[in-house]
């Protein structure tokens, strides 16, 4: 037997899910709060009301959303009255101390490898975590750094949704389209998945990192306000926690009533109906939908085969109406499992990952990643979905003669010009050889690791020389941010693609030109063809007649050809090297 194990980590919201695969069988070892209590000594403690503070939906702060005052939602002011900012990050007060979200969560993932550990006495060899699908690179760093000082290896990180399509069992023979739906306690993501030869392909996704069954809670509780009109309940009842009751309720209830005691030592009974909680939660399950038709418009020629119900929120018969209504004719599958499901998956793929199995699970890039060339223009290097990791090579040269560096603008965004997208990481490569323009090779890769970690690596091919940078792709990046990004990608896709190609034309006429001037000053013969529509082509540029740019260009290719052909024969002959061809 191995004295070792690898696991699954659902760090949820709300709740904390564990999941090994032991003797071939999936066994849930914890399934406990996300949350700590603080003393007055400012030292946190796991579970709740143990200390001066309770600190729950930790997970919120990791997302690296809240920079100043303005970011605090009455949410969140509720969630953490104990919040402060400093200097753009957030603390948790006590006292004089300020205690950061990467320390109170690490203190919970401490507890899960003791707790893990003590339970099946033996040692965690590694974890498999999970995040949401748009968690950006930020709050992803920020949870390995916590798992890293509760002493444990996370191998990878894996959208939430794609776990649970794992989890799901996705993975026949045919090729079938799956939407993940997946709602927590404090985020929504949707996924589309496609399924093929038991191979697993995340084709996109969207979420919201700031929507959740907390949110239902909020939504809840202000009315039972309402209902309580001006009555002031008692001191020791918990509004938010009866609200939480009540949604829970009406998972498998049609009505339920209550009795909440006021100040007055008076009990007051009040009631909630599905069909109450269904209008009350309409904006929820309105922007749910929403955000689902809007993924799925966006792979309009992909056949939906079938939606997975993922989190505890989705227990809620309200969001299996919203979807059947939105989507009559796709099968809905709701596992009995929909909160530990994720922690299952992630399970399964540890499971995998230590060499007992071979399914295979791909996750894809939010947003193209790419770098500015001449004229400002974007050349994408990895597109936008493709499939995590990523490594791809290119290769580049230089635009001036003599040039002796390069400048990189690492970008990341859909549109095709840098100034529309978001400058990731600059950097330069000194000592290149000086040589004509177009003549020195440099070779761009970019790496992108299971964590959505960039590496970015420029090398000069003649003398090797390189430099890198370690890019955090997506940081501070909200998810309404990306989803803004892509829908001004597709709103101005004509225009970007029309100016793109002019730009691109008039620098290859430029190009051109000189390149035949340099061929004509090495050779004696005349070619009154070409300077006829060198002269022409000239004239076009000057005068912005585009259309006459590109059609003069390419006469001026096939013209030129024997030009080429004649003093590439003479360089070879007197072994002279030129930068023409």
């Amino acid at each position: 037997m191995k004295d070792d194990i690898a696991i699954g980590i659902d760090f949820g919201t709300t709740n904390t899910v564990v999941v090994c695969i032991d003797e071939e069988k999936v066994r849930i070892l914890l399934n406990m709060p996300s949350e700590v209590s603080v003393d007055e000594n400012g030292s946190v403690i796991l579970g709740k009301d143990k200390g001066v503070i309770n600190v729950s939906s930790i997970k919120r702060l990791l997302s690296g959303d809240i920079k100043d005052s303005e970011s605090l939602s009455d949410a969140i002011k509720a969630f953490f009255p104990n919040l402060v900012l400093v200097k753009g990050e957030c603390f948790i007060k006590v006292g004089e101390k300020l205690l950061s979200p990467v320390l109170l969560v690490s203190k919970i993932l401490e507890y899960v490898r003791l707790e893990v550990e003590n339970i099946l006495q033996k040692k965690i060899s590694f974890a498999i975590l999970t995040a949401p699908a748009y968690f950006n690179n930020n709050a992803k760093s920020a949870l390995l750094k916590a798992a890293k000082l509760a002493g444990i290896k996370v191998l990878r990180i894996i959208s939430e949704p794609t776990a649970a399509a794992y989890a799901y069992k996705v993975d026949n023979k045919d090729m079938s389209t799956y939407l993940v739906f997946d709602l927590g306690g404090g985020t929504f993501d949707v996924s589309l998945l496609q399924s093929r030869k038991g191979i697993l392909r995340v084709l996109g996704v969207k979420g919201d990192a700031w929507l959740g069954g907390d949110d239902a809670d909020f939504i809840i509780a202000d009315s039972i306000r309402a209902k309580l009109s001006d009555l002031q309940v008692h001191k020791d009842v918990n509004i938010l926690l009866l609200a939480r009751q009540i949604k829970e309720a009406l998972s498998s209830m049609s009505c339920y009533r209550t009795f909440v005691m006021t100040a007055d030592n008076v009990s007051v009974e009040i009631s909630f109906t599905i069909s109450e909680l269904e209008h009350l939660l309409l904006s929820i399950t309105n922007k749910t939908i929403a955000l689902t038709k809007s993924l799925l418009s966006e792979h309009a020629s992909v056949k939906l085969d079938k939606i997975l119900l993922v989190g505890g929120s989705v227990q809620l018969p309200v969001f299996d109406k919203a979807l059947r209504e939105a989507f009559p004719s796709v099968i809905i599958e709701k596992s009995k499992d929909t909160e530990k499901i994720v922690g299952i998956g992630a399970a399964l793929q540890a499971y995998n990952l230590s060499g007992n199995r071979k399914d295979v699970l791909i996750d894809v890039v939010p947003l193209s990643l790419g770098i500015e060339v001449a004229d400002g223009l974007v050349e994408v290097i990895i597109p936008r979905n493709s499939p995590i990791p990523s490594n791809v090579t290119k290769l580049f040269t230089t635009q001036l003669a003599g040039q002796t560096s390069i400048k990189f603008n690492v970008l990341q965004g859909e549109r095709e010009f840098a100034k529309d997208c978001i400058s990731i990481a600059t950097f330069e490569l000194d000592g290149i050889v000086s040589m004509p323009a177009g003549v020195p090779r440099v070779e761009v890769t970019f790496a992108l690791d299971m964590n959505g970690v960039l590496s970015v690596q420029s090398t000069e091919l003649l003398t090797n020389i390189s430099q890198d940078v370690i890019v955090h792709t997506s940081c501070d990046l909200s998810q309404d941010v990306v989803h803004d990004m892509i829908s001004d990608s597709i709103s101005y896709m004509q225009k970007d693609s029309l100016l793109r190609e002019v730009v691109e034309s008039r620098r290859n006429a430029e190009i051109l030109i000189k390149k035949i001037g340099l061929a004509l000053s090495k050779t004696k013969t005349e070619y009154p063809d070409i300077t006829g529509i060198v002269s022409r082509l000239r004239t076009a540029l000057d005068s912005n007649d585009e259309q006459l740019v590109i059609d003069l260009t390419q006469q001026l290719n096939i013209a030129s050809i024997n030009l080429f052909s004649e003093v590439l024969q003479t360089c070879i002959k007197g072994k002279e090297i030129t930068s023409i061809m």
